[in-house]
């Protein structure tokens, strides 16, 4: 995915991340794309910038490829375990979680019924305990 290896994709790898997954976007929606999306302003996507990316691109075409880009990132990010109530186990990625935290500021960062959840700090187990009583899953 990250032709250059440099752990971020730039607009010509993001074009081509993007057939890769089977999307025809044009150039100059990936340029739309990338200053939208880059809310570091390093030029390029990382993966966290990706996600929240490519749900939003999905949720405008109207695709659903979560699934297909789940079994293509899997072998890419470590996989984390994390302990629940009644013996279940939860596996997630780092980028995902963050991705998830980062989404989540940014969608409700304006609902005064949330602001004492807000905002998560993305480097540190914050999410779990914001979700805990279930208010903030979607």
């Amino acid at each position: 995915l990250d032709a250059n290896g440099d752990g971020a994709v730039d607009s010509a790898e993001l074009g081509a991340l993007f057939k890769s997954l089977g999307e025809s976007v044009p150039a100059y929606k990936i340029r739309e794309y990338v200053s939208k999306a880059d809310t570091n302003k390093s030029g390029k996507i990382e993966m966290e910038e990706f996600l929240i990316l490519f749900a939003k691109h999905q949720v405008d075409t109207g695709k659903d490829m979560t699934r297909q880009l789940a079994k293509q990132l899997q072998g890419a990010a470590v996989i984390q375990h994390r302990g629940a109530m009644e013996g279940a186990v939860h596996s997630y990625s780092e980028p995902e979680k963050r991705a998830f935290a980062q989404w989540i500021n940014e969608t409700f960062k304006n609902d005064p019924s949330m602001t004492h959840y807000l905002p998560i700090d993305l480097e540190n187990e914050q999410l779990f305990q914001r979700v805990k009583d279930g208010v903030l899953l979607i």
